[in-house]
């Protein structure tokens, strides 16, 4: 947001203007918009480990604009997966809005059920958002609000906007953590199907298709296993 006006990232920039830089283990990616702000994106690991997202927007105007933030994480774990959040060991079913100054990291997993799979947890390591949503990708791409069911996990997280004054800089970080996958002592099977398949001039769209099923099992009771 800047100056109250919202950009998608790629409105803010051409082909011509934005580059991409490597340096060590970061990636980052610089443009300036307007000759006002210089924004930069970077990706890099941090010293214990973790994958870290900083977005950094500098005022290189000599007039006072107002910018803020929003970040929609597309939180797919697995094949196919869409993730659920766990709020106070409770697993959110219904679109919630979240105040983030009493929420500064949330933990994601694969499966609501147990076994959970794979798991991340999100840690807003400097500026906290004020809004964070837990929704769905589409409703909070479009802003449809409406539908108030969870079926394709987003967290949309919203900082509002702040004074920033000439050669003034404002860092947004967020940090992903890999948590240990939950296999617990049942068998847990993921399986790369496609979720649809095509037909054209009634043929079969691939008329071939070579899939892989993923079977872990942790437990030493089910020795008798069949796969058919």
């Amino acid at each position: 947001v800047f100056d109250g006006n919202i950009f998608y990232p790629n409105e803010l920039s051409s082909n011509t203007d934005a580059k991409v830089f490597k340096k060590s283990d970061t990636l980052f990616f610089e443009q300036i918009h307007d000759g006002q702000i210089q924004l930069s994106t970077f990706i890099y690991i941090n010293q214990t480990g973790n994958t870290e997202f900083k977005y950094q927007i500098k005022n290189i105007d000599n007039s006072t604009h107002y910018t803020g933030m929003g970040l929609i994480f597309d939180a797919a774990l697995g094949k196919w997966g869409d993730g659920c959040v766990k709020l106070n060991n409770d697993v959110l079913d219904s679109v919630t809005k979240l105040n983030g100054a009493g929420n500064d990291s949330l933990v994601i997993w694969e499966r609501k059920q147990i076994p959970k799979g794979l798991g991340i947890q999100i840690n807003f390591d400097e500026n906290v958002p004020d809004d964070i949503i837990i929704g769905n990708w589409y409703n909070e791409y479009t802003g449809d609000t409406t539908i108030k069911k969870l079926y394709d996990l987003a967290l949309h997280t919203k900082w509002q906007e702040t004074e920033l004054l000439p050669n003034d800089s404002i860092s947004f970080i967020i940090s992903f953590s890999i948590l240990d996958p939950d296999y617990d002592d049942q068998l847990f099977i993921r399986w790369d199907m496609p979720n649809s398949l095509s037909i054209e001039n009634q043929q079969l769209f691939p008329s071939d298709l070579i899939t892989n099923t993923l079977i872990i099992n942790n437990s030493q009771s089910n020795n008798g296993l069949i796969l058919k």
